[in-house]
């Protein structure tokens, strides 16, 4: 999927159409990974990998109420290293 970040939102009608696509790889694109908050990168990290990152909920929690909202930035390290491997440099 190109321009990936069209999902960014997993409560969107859109995030759910897409995640009922049945393929056997899955693959994003995107310049912009993350334009609002890090739900977005959960939403597009969720549709490659289901599961990968937990629940919608988990993620939020331990996530981006930490680091959208208070700037954590322990967290924003500890979401950047498990995340390396799905990103080029």
């Amino acid at each position: 999927m190109d321009e990936s970040q069209q999902i960014k939102n997993p409560d969107s009608q859109r995030y759910k159409t897409v995640n009922l696509l049945k393929s056997r790889n899955r693959i994003i694109l995107t310049g912009t990974p993350i334009e609002n908050n890090t739900m977005d990168l959960y939403a597009q990290l969720s549709f490659i990998v289901p599961g990968l990152l937990g629940s919608k909920k988990y993620f939020k929690d331990v996530y981006t109420t930490p680091i959208d909202a208070f700037h954590d930035r322990k967290r924003k390290k500890n979401a950047e290293r498990e995340n390396k491997a799905f990103h080029s440099p």
